[in-house]
């Protein structure tokens, strides 16, 4: 079996910036990467580390998608946003604020490898917004 390369980035709480992660050290329980031109070397507690979920936005430059990843889902006759989520190691979209269907999940993959088109537009944590619930 071939091992598999995965990637990470972090969110930074206090920083309030996304990290590129470039090393993991589980003995000392800090990461270190890049945010913009700035080497940051940070302890665990301080971030939120997102795998790589193996998938892409095909729809631009194949954009890795992330745990933490808002995406858009345009159909036919519907657009929905999701947040990628992980929950017990399997990589979720829940479904934001939808009035059909509100706190409803669906298995990443089966979006993924569905007919509609995926598109990243953005993150849970530099982009709060696009996750607001709102009012129905």
């Amino acid at each position: 079996m071939e091992p598999q390369w995965i990637d990470y980035r972090a969110w930074h709480h206090e920083k309030k910036v996304m990290m590129h992660v470039s090393e993991i050290d589980f003995r000392k329980h800090r990461i270190k990467g890049r945010a913009k031109d700035e080497v940051i070397s940070a302890r665990f507690d301080e971030v939120t580390i997102m795998p790589w979920t193996t998938y892409y936005d095909k729809s631009c430059d194949y954009v890795m998608i992330y745990e933490g990843d808002v995406i858009e889902v345009t159909r036919k006759d519907m657009k929905k946003r999701f947040v990628i989520d992980d929950e017990m190691g399997v990589l979720l979209a829940r479904c934001i604020a939808d009035e059909q269907y509100p706190f409803v999940t669906f298995d990443l993959e089966m979006l993924i490898c569905d007919d509609g088109r995926i598109k990243v537009i953005g993150n849970a944590y530099e982009n709060p917004e696009l996750i607001e619930k709102k009012e129905v």
